[in-house]
């Protein structure tokens, strides 16, 4: 996923706080939160890139890296929807991705939202 994040704003912190079962993750996956949803913002102008370009691989490749982390860091939405875009990109299917892409950007935001 390249790029990482270092210092992230109270927000992140405040997100990772508030987020649904922070209490069932290990203290070191909780500790690492803040930079995986951080990440997360950043995979949604990748993928957005990626549709635009019709790269469908990128696409596919952040999808199912998003299925396979979000549950462990306590967040099955973000598994569903890497599920779901991992799933388009893989029939090609264009609007579907798109559709995915805006709710993965949304739950983003709705988790990051103070």
């Amino acid at each position: 996923m390249g790029e990482q994040i270092g210092e992230q704003p109270d927000v992140l912190h405040e997100a990772v706080e508030l987020a649904h079962g922070c209490e069932a993750i290990p203290d070191p996956i909780v500790a690492r939160r803040p930079a995986f949803l951080a990440n997360r913002r950043l995979d949604v102008a990748k993928l957005r890139d990626a549709l635009a370009a019709r790269d469908f691989t990128t696409v596919q490749t952040i999808g199912h890296n998003c299925k396979g982390t979000g549950a462990g860091y306590g967040f099955p939405e973000i598994t569903s929807i890497g599920s779901a875009i991992e799933s388009a990109a893989r029939a090609q299917d264009v609007e579907k991705m798109s559709q995915s892409i805006a709710q993965f950007d949304l739950c983003i935001a709705d988790v990051l939202r103070p």
